[in-house]
């Protein structure tokens, strides 16, 4: 059974809370979708075909071949601005992350190493 708050010793039922605004309502929205969405961001460095490298930005260390070893991103803004100031080769790449926020490994697709990139015959 809920508790009212006019049970609740000490409160009183208030009447003067002004209605939420149009603005206000949108926000609420916005931020409750926000909060369903599992979609994070990873930065990651493909070594080899096999090997890939994942960026752990409070340790500015590379974790090897295990995503979780790297920091999830909420906001592909803020990992493309992180991704700007590492070395040439990095990636941002999507995936999903499970009800307790780690990272579901098999959503986090494989990355093509940086020297795979140029077409063949092409000049540095």
């Amino acid at each position: 059974m809920p508790l009212s708050l006019s049970k609740v010793k000490g409160t009183q039922p208030t009447d003067d809370v002004p209605p939420l605004t149009p603005a206000q309502i949108r926000e609420l929205k916005r931020r409750f979708l926000d909060l369903k969405d599992r979609t994070r961001f990873l930065l990651v460095s493909a070594f080899t075909a096999r090997t890939a490298l994942y960026y752990d930005v409070s340790r500015d260390t590379w974790g090897m071949n295990d995503p979780s070893l790297g920091t999830l991103f909420k906001r592909r803004v803020t990992a493309t601005a992180v991704q700007r100031l590492l070395r040439d080769g990095v990636q941002v790449v999507r995936c999903q992350v499970d009800g307790r926020d780690r990272v579901i490994k098999k959503s986090v697709p494989r990355v093509r190493p940086a020297w795979r990139w140029k077409k063949r015959g092409a000049r540095a």
